[in-house]
């Protein structure tokens, strides 16, 4: 987590997900998707209908 400031931290995050409303995916599997051959897919990211919140664990789907 190299960064110039030490004063913010996950700075890419911040910048990211607040200035562009960018969702950081950088763990989501799709090995098991490319194994059998799928290539196109329809994605969907779903949320907890959480009212008044700013983040929530999400569940990605591959809609095929």
């Amino acid at each position: 987590m190299p960064n110039p400031d030490p004063n913010l931290a996950f700075p890419v995050h911040q910048i990211f997900l607040t200035k562009n409303g960018i969702h950081i995916l950088e763990n989501v599997r799709l090995d098991h998707l490319a194994a059998d051959g799928v290539y196109k897919f329809a994605f969907i990211f779903s949320t907890l209908p959480i009212k008044g919140a700013t983040g929530s664990p999400g569940n990605p789907i591959a809609v095929v």
